[in-house]
């Protein structure tokens, strides 16, 4: 039984990433959009370093593109972290979260305190543990047409398993 679930699994999901490369590939854009990077962390010291430093190479001109960390009340040094990198740019800021919210517990209050300030039309969220590569900003604005609403993307996890990264790459091909 739980072999014939594991094919399963893996068939439906074969067929599911077999699917999304299938589908139109962007056209290049020569607008140039601007986002709004949003990053929720909680307790994160160990792991929000390599997302920072992969945020720091990002190639897109600066002036289109802002980042905002939200440090979700951690307890280590996770709000050091991102105010230190944050100091070093214009267009970064760090905000922290120091008690929970009762309508929206959890995270959802880091990242709609985030989305509050945010400057820019698109926002791109993706979590702490992850790490983005240089052309980043770049894949998304190709994406961008009036009949696009929403863009899902996918950002590997740093300590993922292989499983887990499999899976998923695999929902990013929906």
């Amino acid at each position: 039984m739980i072999a014939e679930t594991l094919l399963y699994t893996a068939g439906a999901t074969a067929g599911v990433l077999s699917y999304g490369l299938r589908k139109k590939r962007p056209e290049t854009s020569n607008k140039l959009f601007s986002f709004s990077i949003i990053v929720a962390a909680l307790n994160e010291e160990a792991n929000i370093p390599d997302l920072l430093n992969s945020l720091e190479k990002l190639d897109f001109p600066p002036d289109r593109f802002e980042i905002i960390l939200a440090n979700d009340r951690s307890t280590d040094d996770t709000f050091r972290l991102m105010e230190d990198f944050c100091s070093k740019e214009e267009n970064r800021t760090a905000i922290n979260i120091s008690s929970s919210n009762v309508t929206h517990p959890g995270k959802k209050v880091a990242l709609q305190a985030a989305a509050d300030i945010a400057k820019h039309e698109f926002l791109l969220i993706t979590d702490a543990d992850c790490v983005v590569p240089a052309n980043w900003l770049h894949t998304f604005n190709n994406y961008i047409t009036p009949a696009i609403g929403m863009i899902v993307g996918f950002s590997p996890e740093i300590s993922g398993t292989p499983f887990r990264q499999f899976s998923q790459m695999a929902s990013a091909g929906i």
